[in-house]
C-alpha cells in the first residue's frame, strides 16, 4: 500500500513539474513610441515701447493649422495659420515691462503641440532731452524735399526739387535737386548726370548712401555715385524696364552689391553688383 501510494505521489509530482516546464510564450516588446517633433515654433522678432512683434512658424504644412497665443499664461489670441510663418504684434503691452509668450497648436480649441516661452521686455522711455530745430530751404517756387539720408551728425543729404533766386530776385529756372548739411548748416548744390550725350539736372525722388562715397540715388532711374561723379542707369533705355514699367522711386540695400529698387505700377528691380 505504501509502494502504490508512494508511486501515486511521485507520478502526480512529475506531472505537475511537466506542466510546469511548458514553454512561455515568447515575450513581444512593447512597440517604441514615436519621436516628438515639435511643430509650432515661437520667437522674438522686434520690441518697441508698447508694442512687441512675435514670429510664429508651423514647420509642417499639415492640419490642424489653428493656434492660441497666450501672454503670461492668458490667451490674448486665437487663429490659423495658413501659411508657414506669419509675425503677430502685441500692441496691448506697457512700457519697460517683461512678458512672457508661448504658443498653442490647436485642433478645435484642443490643444495638441506646444511651442517654448519666449520671454521679451519693451523699451524703456529715455532721459535725454532734445531740441528740434526747423530750416526752410528754397524760398521760391514750389520746392520740395523727398528723401533724406544721414552719415552722422555731421554729414547728412537730402534731395528734391529746390527753386532758388538768382541775384536778380527772379526765379531762377535751373532747379536744385540736392542739399548737405555739414553739423551746422545746409548747403544746396546740383546733381548732373549724362543723358543721351546731355547733362541734364532732374528732380530726386530718393537716396540711399552707404558712405560719402558710396551713394544712390533715383530720378526715375538709378544713380550711383562718389559724391562728385555720378553714372545713371537708364534702364529703360538699357531694356531691363518697358514703357508698362513705372519709374523708379525707392530703393533699400545692404551694400552696393545686393539694392533693391521699387517704383510705380509694382515695378522692383534688382542689382547684384553686376548686373540688373
Amino acid at each position: 500500500m505504501k509502494k502504490r501510494l508512494v508511486l501515486l505521489i511521485l507520478i502526480v509530482t512529475y506531472s505537475f513539474l511537466q506542466m510546469d516546464c511548458k514553454d512561455d510564450p515568447p515575450v513581444v516588446p512593447p512597440a517604441t513610441p514615436p519621436v516628438y517633433a515639435q511643430s509650432i515654433f515661437l520667437s522674438a522678432a522686434d520690441s518697441g515701447l508698447t508694442e512687441i512683434s512675435l514670429t510664429l512658424s508651423i514647420s509642417d504644412t499639415l492640419p490642424p493649422r489653428g493656434f492660441s497665443l497666450y501672454r503670461n499664461n492668458s490667451q490674448i489670441l486665437t487663429g490659423s495659420l495658413f501659411g508657414r510663418e506669419t509675425v503677430l504684434v502685441d500692441t496691448a503691452v506697457q512700457i519697460n515691462t517683461t512678458y512672457v509668450y508661448s504658443v498653442f497648436r490647436t485642433d478645435h480649441s484642443v490643444k495638441k503641440d506646444s511651442s517654448r516661452s519666449v520671454m521679451i521686455s519693451t523699451l524703456d522711455t529715455t532721459s535725454h532731452n532734445y531740441t528740434f530745430t526747423f530750416d526752410t530751404l528754397g524760398g521760391a517756387a514750389s520746392s520740395i524735399f523727398y528723401d533724406v539720408a544721414i552719415i552722422n551728425d555731421t554729414l547728412a543729404y537730402a534731395v528734391g526739387e529746390i527753386f532758388l533766386k538768382d541775384s536778380t530776385g527772379k526765379i531762377d529756372p535751373f532747379l536744385y535737386n540736392f542739399a548737405q548739411w555739414n553739423g551746422r548748416e545746409w548747403k544746396v548744390g546740383r546733381i548732373t548726370v549724362s543723358y543721351r550725350g546731355n547733362e541734364i539736372i532732374e528732380r530726386i525722388y530718393s537716396i540711399f548712401a552707404f558712405s560719402p562715397s558710396d551713394i544712390w540715388l533715383s530720378n526715375g532711374v538709378p544713380i550711383h555715385g562718389d559724391g562728385k561723379k555720378w553714372n545713371q542707369y537708364h534702364l529703360f533705355d538699357m531694356g531691363v524696364l518697358s514703357s508698362n514699367d513705372g519709374i523708379i522711386q525707392n530703393m533699400w540695400g545692404r551694400s552696393t552689391g545686393k539694392m533693391f529698387f521699387v517704383g510705380r505700377a509694382g515695378t522692383i528691380v534688382i542689382y547684384n553688383g553686376t548686373g540688373w
